[in-house]
């Protein structure tokens, strides 16, 4: 458990590092120039790897998925280019499968196929945190501990296609439709369920008032009064077999998102600071809410959710960031520091304990 603990909070000692020796007269308010930019992502790169070799590295039971995947590879290793489109893989994919196929012709080694995804995991998480207004570092952090880290251990394809949509955030900020819709059908390809994002770029603009919450509210209800009918004609349009789900206890984290989206509007309303970005994480957070409010009716919902709670790590950061006051920032930072790092923990006893101790294929 230890070295989980370790590799989560490396992005904090190498963000204080950074902005204390590396870049200590840039503030979070600071253009940066395009070499600046390159040196805050060697860092931010510097920061993250640890916990991403641990993905690299991870032995075949470590994640539920990786042996299943491992398998899946070694069979693509025997099929010759002509016959993967013949041979029956409904259960994945066209883009995954030509993925696998891509990189079955330069190595036969299932242990380097999982540091090849981990890789493209790691330059779009950095990519996505660099750009990121202010807390790049602390997004790590908190990507660590919010449990998107954690989910990356096992769901490759999906893990693949959210990584696709994070290089897309540029488009959505700009409001350029077809390279975002250009990222969105490349993620998918890798899963269909990356359809959902296309909510994240109409979202993404809208203003924060009474009448667009009583909006949001109403839709949430809607879609949590006819789960059952929804997930059937979402079944059938994506050629899924999704089931509902026992819900187990998603109280807590739907808790979590809720004091995060609360928290973070009040710093922007009390230090001003409400910017144009600030706002569409917020709008996009409030998709991440939606579908934890139907994880109380199905489980299911529970992984779209991944796609949106990128963004709902970067508003912690943000939130964090805002405040003006030196003091206030430290000690109310290292409170939600030690908060999450609690819940961290907490979610690995009880949902990932098969992944204590570590284990390498090293």
């Amino acid at each position: 458990m230890l070295v989980y603990l370790i590799v989560a909070l490396f992005p904090l000692l190498i963000g204080f590092y950074y902005h204390n020796k590396v870049a200590p007269g840039v503030g979070e308010e600071t253009q940066l120039n395009r070499m600046q930019l390159k040196r805050r992502a060697f860092w931010l790169t510097v920061a993250a790897l640890p916990m991403f070799a641990l993905i690299a590295f991870r032995g075949s039971y470590i994640g539920a998925d990786t042996l299943v995947y491992q398998k899946f590879f070694s069979t693509m290793v025997e099929t010759p280019w002509s016959r993967i489109f013949v041979e029956n893989h409904a259960d994945f994919e066209v883009g995954y499968v030509v993925f696998e196929k891509i990189v079955a012709s330069f190595t036969d080694s299932s242990e380097v196929f999982l540091v090849v995804h981990t890789a493209i995991y790691l330059w779009a998480v950095v990519h996505f945190a660099n750009q990121l207004e202010k807390a790049n570092f602390l997004f790590l952090y908190f990507f660590a501990t919010l449990g998107l880290y954690t989910f990356m251990f096992t769901a490759i394809r999906q893990c693949l296609a959210m990584c696709t949509c994070l290089f897309s955030y540029k488009y959505i900020r700009q409001r350029k439709i077809v390279p975002f819709m250009g990222c969105l059908i490349l993620a998918f390809l890798f899963h269909k369920s990356a359809i959902l994002f296309l909510a994240a770029f109409f979202i993404y603009p809208r203003k924060m008032n009474f009448l667009n919450s009583v909006f949001y509210s109403i839709l949430g209800l809607l879609f949590y009064l006819n789960i059952e009918p929804i997930q059937e004609w979402m079944n059938e349009q994506l050629d899924y077999a999704y089931e509902i789900e026992e819900t187990g206890n998603g109280v807590i984290f739907l808790l979590v998102v809720i004091a995060i989206m609360i928290f973070s509007f009040f710093m922007f309303q009390m230090n001003h600071n409400m910017t144009y970005n600030a706002q569409g994480l917020i709008n996009i957070s409030i998709i991440t809410l939606i579908l934890w409010v139907l994880r109380l009716a199905t489980r299911v919902a529970e992984r779209p959710s991944f796609y949106f709670l990128f963004f709902t790590a970067a508003l912690l950061g943000h939130g964090i960031e805002s405040m003006k006051r030196k003091q206030d920032k430290h000690l109310i930072g290292l409170i939600v520091i030690a908060f999450t790092m609690i819940l961290y923990v907490y979610r690995f006893w009880t949902n990932f304990s098969s992944m204590v101790p570590y284990e390498s294929f090293i």
